[in-house]
């Protein structure tokens, strides 16, 4: 049981180390806007991206989504969004965004 115990506890541990991600509510203090970062998606005024994976650059703190907009049945947009994380949130093609 005691071992059990110890398991549980660095377990713990090691899941509060390390990189928060970049998923949360951002906004843009100049314009307002508010997007939603989540791990399948990517919500933003006016439209949502679906993501199919992600990429982590640890080095430079760059995450790269690539994502997919459904146009119709057959068919699918695809785009890469590169997303830098900042000490006060992120930067998404040059729109710095504030953590909510």
């Amino acid at each position: 049981m005691r071992h059990f115990l110890y398991i549980i506890a660095i377990s713990l541990l090691l899941t509060a180390c390390g990189d928060d991600d970049i998923y949360g509510v951002y906004k843009n203090p100049q314009q307002g806007l508010i997007i939603k970062i989540a791990e399948k998606s990517i919500k933003f005024p006016g439209g949502n991206l679906t993501v199919s994976s992600w990429d982590v650059n640890k080095d430079t703190k760059t995450y790269t989504a690539h994502t997919f907009f459904k146009i119709s049945e057959q068919s699918n947009f695809k785009k890469d969004v590169e997303i830098e994380k900042t000490s006060k949130g992120v930067i998404i093609d040059g729109i710095k965004f504030e953590k909510e």
